[in-house]
């Protein structure tokens, strides 16, 4: 997907508790839940950084990452997605975690993006 205006992808250098905005403010829930059997748009709120220097350790190395947090919430401001991703400056995104809402009304983890291999153009 082009991008026709710039866009904030990750706050850098931030510190923790900071909030921005990046990408679209609504998300559609890519698979049913018990308590939402229809692919419904949730909204938003900011995306937090959650933590500094968080060591990740993927098929490509480790890395010292910051950790962005964000909710999807219902029109109830009921989290039905949160994604987590993990930033190491100078690279790019390491990590990410989604967890979703499941039959037991509890967020579990349900898909992970881990960096297989990166190669930086000097």
């Amino acid at each position: 997907e082009d991008l026709v205006y710039p866009q904030l992808w990750f706050k850098y250098p931030a510190n923790v508790g900071e909030s921005f905005r990046w990408g679209p403010i609504t998300q559609t829930l890519a698979f049913p839940t018990p308590q939402k059997p229809d692919s419904s748009v949730f909204l938003t709120g900011e995306f937090i950084v959650a933590a500094k220097y968080v060591s990740q350790n993927v098929p490509a190395g480790t890395f010292s990452c910051y950790k962005y947090q964000s909710d999807f919430n219902d029109s109830r401001k009921i989290t039905y997605l949160r994604t987590i991703d993990y930033f190491a400056p100078n690279v790019w995104k390491i990590a990410k975690e989604e967890y979703a809402r499941d039959q037991t009304n509890s967020l579990k983890l349900v898909s992970t993006m881990k960096l297989r291999s990166y190669h930086l153009n000097q």
